[in-house]
C-alpha cells in the first residue's frame, strides 16, 4: 500500500498504551495514524532486558503525543461497591506523559457507551476524553479529532535537539556543524556519499540518491538533520514525498518529490570538484 506521508524530519512520535485486552483498538489507532505520524505501540516499546520504567520515562521524554485506551479491563471493589476498572498500569503511565508531555498532547480513549460503568479516578474527573466504540475495535471515527490535534500541534519544541545542536548553528555556522560524534560536517558527508555515487548521480531523481546513500551509511538521525539543513538553505525544494511503508526508509519519485533547486546543483558541482568550500 502506498501512502502520501511527510517527510521524516516532520513527522511527530506517537505513543500509544492499553492493557492487552484493547490491544486491537491501539492496532487500529497505529494503522490510521501511521501516515502523519510515527507511531509506536507499547507492545514493541521494550527491548529484551529493558528496565520498563526507565524505558517508559525515555519514551516519554522522546514523544510528542501520548494516546491511552481507557478500557473495562478489570473489577474493583471500592467502598463496597463493585465495578469496571482501568488496568493500573495503564493509568500510571497515563500519569507519567501527562506530566511529560501536557495534557493537550496526551489523549485519553473513552469507551462511551461504558462511560457510566467503568471508574475513572477522581483526579482525572473533568478532564477531556475521546469516545470511542468498545464494540467496534476497527473503527476508526474517533480518531480524525486525534489526527487533527496532531497535524495542528505538530512536533514538541525541546531545549535541546538530541544528538544534534544545530538549531541555534544552522543557518551560520552550517559547515562547522559536526554529527554522530565524528569529524565529518554535513557538507563532506554529502560529498563522500556523493562520490561514491557519482556515476548515478545526475539523474532526474538525484535528491532520491543522496538520501539513500546518506541512509545507508549513517544514523536516521542524521538524515533528518541534513535534510533539515538542505530545505533551509535552499538546496532543495518539495510539495510532498511518496514513500512505501514498508517499515523502511525508502525514497520514490513522483511529479511532487524533492528536487535540487538551482542554487543546489550548482552547489553540488563546486562541491564534488573541492569539498573544502
Amino acid at each position: 500500500m502506498e501512502v502520501v506521508m511527510r517527510p521524516m524530519p516532520f513527522r511527530p512520535t506517537v505513543f500509544i498504551a492499553s492493557s492487552t485486552e484493547a490491544l486491537k483498538i491501539t492496532q487500529t489507532a497505529r494503522r490510521f495514524l501511521s501516515s502523519s505520524a510515527n507511531v509506536l505501540a507499547w507492545t514493541v516499546a521494550f527491548d529484551p532486558g529493558d528496565w520498563t520504567l526507565q524505558a517508559l520515562l525515555d519514551h516519554s521524554q522522546q514523544s510528542d503525543f501520548g494516546i491511552f485506551v481507557m478500557a473495562p479491563d478489570d473489577k474493583s471493589v471500592i467502598r463496597g461497591k463493585r465495578q469496571w476498572s482501568v488496568r493500573d498500569n495503564v493509568l500510571f503511565e497515563l500519569g507519567l506523559f501527562m506530566g511529560a508531555l501536557g495534557p493537550k498532547r496526551t489523549f485519553l480513549l473513552w469507551p462511551s457507551s461504558l462511560s457510566s460503568k467503568l471508574r475513572l479516578p477522581s483526579d482525572l474527573l473533568g478532564l477531556t476524553t475521546i469516545g470511542y466504540n468498545h464494540d467496534a475495535p476497527n473503527s476508526t471515527s474517533h480518531l480524525k479529532q486525534i489526527r487533527d490535534a496532531i497535524d495542528k500541534l505538530g512536533p514538541a519544541l525541546r531545549s535541546s535537539y538530541n544528538e544534534l545542536a544545530i538549531l541555534d548553528q544552522l543557518m551560520d555556522q552550517r559547515e562547522q556543524v559536526f554529527v554522530d560524534n565524528s569529524s565529518k560536517s554535513f557538507k563532506q558527508i554529502i560529498c563522500n556519499v556523493a562520490r561514491r555515487r557519482r556515476r548515478r548521480w545526475f539523474t532526474r531523481t538525484p535528491v532520491d540518491l543522496l538520501l539513500h546513500g546518506i541512509h545507508a551509511e549513517y544514523a536516521s538521525s542524521v538524515v533528518d538533520n541534513i535534510f533539515w539543513w538542505l530545505i533551509i538553505d535552499g538546496v532543495i525544494t518539495f510539495d510532498n514525498i511518496e514513500v512505501w511503508t514498508d517499515g523502511d526508509f525508502h525514497w520514490k519519485s513522483s511529479v511532487d518529490y524533492a528536487v535540487f533547486t538551482d542554487r543546489g546543483v550548482a552547489w553540488l558541482n563546486q562541491l564534488q570538484d573541492d569539498p573544502g568550500r
